[in-house]
């Protein structure tokens, strides 16, 4: 088995050389695990509801994208919005959730407390003056949240000192697609918020309701971090089984929040999610006749955004060497993005099935002066395609999440 992985991994090197790619661009059909997903997103209309602060809900097929910009926002909030920038906490059902009539708010609130805990963590990390500026009392509640992670500060605090790599702490914590590449904390801070955070009484909270819990985070992070609204990211409703092919269990589960939406924006926690097509007409019930509360769009993508999207993973593979399969392509072959996007179902995992299809296809007929993307390359990937290769981006299922532990 060493030796067949050792193979493999010997093959992987000779094909990405081939393509002069760093790494493979087409290899991951889930979003959240590909580690240069922020790298090469490219622009699309329905960013500004992810990024208004207001309700918002946006529809894509599975395959469209909505991980991805699920995971594109919850970059932007630490990249792209200053310092008084939204804080966002991630919000998936786990396996069993569907199985209630309706899931109970309180629960909800229970496991946002839990994320909101991760997030924090990171975000004290990339900014350990929000930690360092605060009082001592502010510093036991930053640490009522902190009560709520996997293990003690002082372990994470332990993680940091070790590495100096806030991206080693974001693996730890399932946050790894928000940074890519190695993220270092600066030295003149590491010791300071190290110390810091081993220092953080984390004591457990008392019990209590777990919806008020929750609105005393948001006061903590609002109201002392100084952050400027908290964003509710909600995603993967459809990638459990019990779930995948009936909207009504995932309507079920939001039901409850999407009814508190309203009061959660009154006190600056906005509702946004990420949420397959077929969910909009269902989702009606479950909003207590809110409809004008939440912004609704839809992920569409034409051919030109399609050719777009392939032409920036070749750029970042590359390292920027080129930006066209056309680099790679006999004269014979030009555009061939465009050639691609009328193939295929304008989805963005339909695309990354073709053309890693299509590029481990020509890298068999490669010859010694390297591959070459001939005519009758992209037409027996499409004949390959036309019969078995939609199956895999079209009904290809996430892997199943595990049941998160109980506090």
């Amino acid at each position: 088995m060493q030796h067949l992985q050792q193979s493999t991994s010997k093959n992987e090197e000779r094909f990405l050389q081939m393509l002069g790619f760093q790494f493979d661009p087409f290899q991951h059909l889930e979003a959240s695990a590909d580690a240069h997903l922020i790298d090469y997103m490219v622009g699309h209309e329905v960013f500004a509801a992810a990024w208004d602060a207001m309700p918002s809900l946006i529809f894509a097929p599975p395959g469209g994208g909505k991980t991805a910009m699920r995971l594109y926002t919850e970059r932007a909030c630490w990249s792209s919005f200053g310092p008084r920038h939204p804080f966002p906490i991630l919000h998936q059902p786990a396996l069993g959730d569907m199985d209630a009539q309706e899931f109970p708010l309180e629960e909800h609130c229970r496991r946002l407390a839990q994320s909101a805990a991760r997030s924090l963590l990171l975000g004290l990390a990339l900014q350990p003056e929000r930690l360092l500026d605060c009082s001592p009392e502010e510093r036991r509640r930053v640490g009522a949240i902190l009560a709520a992670l996997p293990h003690s500060v002082a372990h994470y605090a332990d993680i940091l000192r070790a590495t100096g790599d806030i991206t080693a702490l974001a693996q730890r914590l399932g946050r790894a697609t928000w940074f890519g590449a190695s993220v270092q904390l600066a030295p003149e801070k590491l010791d300071a918020f190290c110390a810091a955070l081993a220092a953080v009484n984390a004591a457990q909270s008392s019990p209590g309701d777990n919806c008020q819990q929750l609105v005393e985070i948001g006061g903590v992070l609002i109201d002392v971090l100084g952050y400027r609204c908290v964003y509710l990211l909600i995603d993967g409703v459809d990638g459990l089984p019990e779930s995948a092919q009936t909207p009504a269990a995932g309507a079920r589960w939001l039901h409850s929040l999407l009814a508190a939406a309203e009061g959660l924006a009154a006190r600056q926690f906005f509702v946004k999610g990420f949420l397959p097509s077929g969910y909009e007409g269902i989702l009606n019930s479950s909003r207590n006749g809110h409809r004008t509360l939440f912004a609704e769009t839809s992920l569409n993508w034409s051919p030109e955004l399609l050719a777009e999207l392939i032409r920036r993973r070749v750029a970042v593979a590359s390292g920027g060497a080129f930006g066209s399969l056309d680099a790679i392509s006999s004269p014979a072959l030009r555009d061939v993005e465009t050639l691609i996007s009328k193939r295929v179902p304008s989805l963005p995992r339909e695309a990354i099935v073709f053309v890693g299809a299509l590029l481990r296809r020509a890298a068999q007929d490669a010859g010694a002066s390297g591959i070459s993307l001939e005519p009758e390359h992209l037409a027996a990937t499409t004949a390959w395609y036309q019969v078995d290769g939609s199956r895999l981006g079209m009904h290809w299922a996430a892997p199943t999440p595990v049941q998160p532990a109980k506090n």
